[in-house]
């Protein structure tokens, strides 16, 4: 057998200490909260610094349940060894205080908006950022961001002061990465280097205008802290200049979640908190403390087989009274809350997408496989929430408002889940009469109690007889019209005879004026002329007398 002998190493030994473990420092801070659409931002701002640290997700507290956005915690966290900024592990995480009740109505705020570009640096390329004057123009205009928000908030919410400046940074690797915490702080500094820390500090809300070229890399056209004070955008019409956009972060900012619809997120065009461009829906308005309820039902007011009568008003004409809120407590897993509100394209409405609009009539009806639901495309928008959220305004989270459909004129709708049959009138005048009745095994119980004037029994609604009272409301509007234009043409034809006359008085009476001084100016004239005759006249006999003078005096002369 072959041995093989392996020489002894001498010399010293070397003994590799292990890889120290990181220890957690415990930071206090508010609790900043980021939906980037495509994934979440968590963070916190540390009291006193004002040290913004990335969370890994959002913390849990001592029962495992989530802690809200906006709340003042301490957490232990293990920093990343490449970043001190950057938490990779948290735990231990304690409400120190809980967070403030947010005000949202009764504001006047004082924006800044930074339009950031990139000066060229040895880290990344020069980036242009968007043009000033034109956004000046977009929030500031008679139509613009400034009067949108507005509009939709009933005056509750509008800018005192809207300044847009040019906030030029060195380029880095990380704002060209798109850190939203990082733009913000370094725009902040610079802005207060140019324009003084009074100037910057003397607004309220802060908007940070990324620049071009750096889009792909962020993969959101619009961001906001939840609740907050800073939201972010790009520059393009995705971005910035899209009212929808805007008007979602901002929205944000207020502790508004975004639209659902169908169990996706966004997909609520009705509203600015999913893809739309008009004002927040009825229970987003309620949240929000901009809009009262017209009825509030629930079973201590609304007894199964009984019909509630409403006329509902469209929301754009005003915050009172403009929404039903329905709360459900009779069924037996009673989960959600359900919203009925008239949307009208009008003021801040005026780019409601047809689909939910009450003047884009249509008596076509549409069948919802999700829920069940016999649905008119237009008109009355219903909405359901987490009822939970909904019922007490001090709890937080996402109360996910979804649209479930819309209920056109002379339409119905048969909400099973809740044990709900609903029955719209004629649109006139932007306000819809409503009814609802409340039934206990199927909306058949609802017949005999809403009965229209034909006799109808309001099932589901005859689509001829529909047509016909559609035409019918409509041939009344068109010969009101009618009638309005023809007493003003009449009027306008009235006060054009009166004018005529008037100006014909006039002249008469011009004339009648000045005949007695055209004659007193003929009898003058006539005078100078018989004066300019007599002189003409006399000018050849005097020169006749004065030449035979001097002859005679001529002739004396010669015989002297």
């Amino acid at each position: 057998m072959a041995v093989v002998v392996l020489p002894l190493m001498t010399g010293p030994l070397t003994v590799h200490s292990a890889r120290p473990v990181p220890q957690p420092i415990t930071i206090e801070g508010r609790l900043v909260y980021k939906n980037a659409h495509v994934w979440d931002l968590w963070s916190l701002k540390q009291l006193g610094t004002g040290a913004i640290y990335k969370l890994p997700g959002q913390p849990l507290d001592s029962g495992r349940d989530p802690i809200p956005p906006g709340s003042i915690i301490t957490v232990d966290c293990v920093r990343d060894a490449k970043d001190n900024t950057t938490c990779t592990k948290i735990s231990n995480a304690d409400i120190s205080r809980a967070a403030a009740p947010l005000k949202s109505s009764g504001l006047s705020l004082r924006l800044l908006v930074m339009v950031l570009s990139f000066i060229s640096s040895p880290a990344c390329g020069a980036k242009q950022g968007a043009n000033v004057d034109e956004l000046q123009a977009l929030y500031t205009e008679p139509l613009g961001y400034g009067n949108f928000l507005r509009n939709c908030s009933y005056g509750q919410v509008v800018y005192e002061n809207i300044t847009v400046i040019s906030t030029p940074l060195n380029c880095t690797k990380v704002l060209n990465n798109c850190d939203p915490d990082t733009l913000a702080s370094t725009a902040l500094s610079s802005a207060s280097e140019t324009y003084g820390s009074t100037f910057v500090d003397s607004y309220t809300r802060y908007t940070y205008v990324l620049p071009f070229g750096i889009q792909n890399t962020c993969r959101w056209v619009g961001l906001a802290e939840l609740p907050g004070t800073q939201t972010w955008y790009t520059p393009d019409d995705e971005g910035v200049q899209n009212k929808g956009t805007v008007l979602q972060e901002i929205l944000h900012n207020l502790n508004i979640y975004h639209g659902w619809r169908d169990g996706s997120e966004y997909q609520d065009n009705s509203t600015s908190m999913g893809f739309g461009n008009s004002c927040p829906s009825a229970p987003e308005l309620w949240r929000l403390g901009w809009a009262s309820v017209l009825g509030q039902l629930s079973s201590t007011n609304f007894r199964v087989r009984s019909v509630k009568n409403y006329t509902l008003p469209a929301t754009y004409l005003g915050p009172e009274k403009n929404m039903i809120k329905i709360q459900p407590d009779w069924v037996a897993k009673y989960k959600k809350n359900v919203y009925l509100a008239l949307r009208v394209k009008d003021a801040g409405d005026r780019d409601l997408e047809d689909e939910f609009d009450g003047k884009a009539f249509s008596t076509a009806s549409y069948y919802s496989p999700n829920n069940g639901l016999l649905v008119g495309p237009k008109q009355i928008n219903v909405h359901e929430l987490n009822k939970d959220i909904d019922n007490n305004f001090a709890a937080k989270g996402d109360p996910k408002v979804s649209i479930i459909g819309t209920i056109a004129p002379f339409s119905a709708m048969d909400l099973i889940a809740y044990k709900l049959f609903i029955r719209t009138g004629a649109l006139i005048n932007s306000t819809m009469d409503v009814k609802i009745c409340r039934y206990t095994t199927k909306a058949s119980e609802c017949k005999k109690l809403i009965v229209d004037e034909n006799g109808d029994d309001g099932a589901t609604g005859d689509g001829a007889e529909q047509a016909t009272q559609a035409e019918q409301a409509t041939q009344a509007e068109q010969a009101t019209q009618a009638e309005q234009a023809t007493r003003a043409e009449q009027a306008t034809q009235a006060e054009q005879a009166t004018q005529a006359e008037q100006a014909i008085q006039a002249e008469q009476a011009t004339q009648a004026e000045q005949a007695p001084q055209a004659e007193q100016a003929t009898q003058v004239e006539q005078a100078l002329q018989a004066e300019q005759a007599t002189q003409a006249e006399q000018a050849p006999q005097a020169e006749q007398a004065t030449q035979a003078e001097q002859a005679k005096t001529s002739a004396h002369e010669a015989r002297n």
